[in-house]
């Protein structure tokens, strides 16, 4: 099973779970074929499309006025709190989280409990993943 997200826009993901292997999914979606297994999401002619594959997942960021794919469901917008943008912002900064626990005054726990909130939202398995998907996110 592979993580498929679209990056739709500097703020919005779209993410699917497709029963393929990551090379082989990224390789379907750089010829351009559709996907049945995801409910027949079609590519709208691939230009401006950026296939990327990222450990165990495929990345698929599209350019501004890029047509995104038939069929993708609703776009998800990483719900995140301000806590979660604090540290966000610290990570991409390249804090570790004894260094972003005493900035912010919280527990090393409390930062560990962010970090894999700020995972789960974004579809990340790492902290340097999470700093990429979050990417051009606008900071708050």
């Amino acid at each position: 099973m592979t993580k498929l997200l679209f990056v739709l826009d500097e703020n919005t993901l779209a993410a699917l779970e497709i029963p393929r292997p990551a090379d082989e999914l990224a390789a379907a979606l750089r010829r351009g074929e559709s996907l049945p297994e995801a409910g027949a999401i079609t590519p709208q002619g691939q230009s401006g499309w950026r296939v990327i594959e990222l450990g165990g997942m495929v990345v698929v960021d599209l350019e501004p006025g890029s047509d995104p794919p038939r069929g993708l469901p609703p776009a998800l917008d990483p719900p995140l709190s301000p806590r979660q943008r604090q540290v966000l912002a610290l990570l991409r900064q390249g804090c570790t989280t004894r260094q972003i626990a005493l900035r912010l005054k919280i527990s090393t726990r409390t930062v560990h409990f962010h970090v894999a909130a700020l995972k789960a939202a974004l579809g990340a398995q790492t902290r340097a993943q999470t700093i990429w998907l979050a990417g051009e996110m606008k900071e708050e």
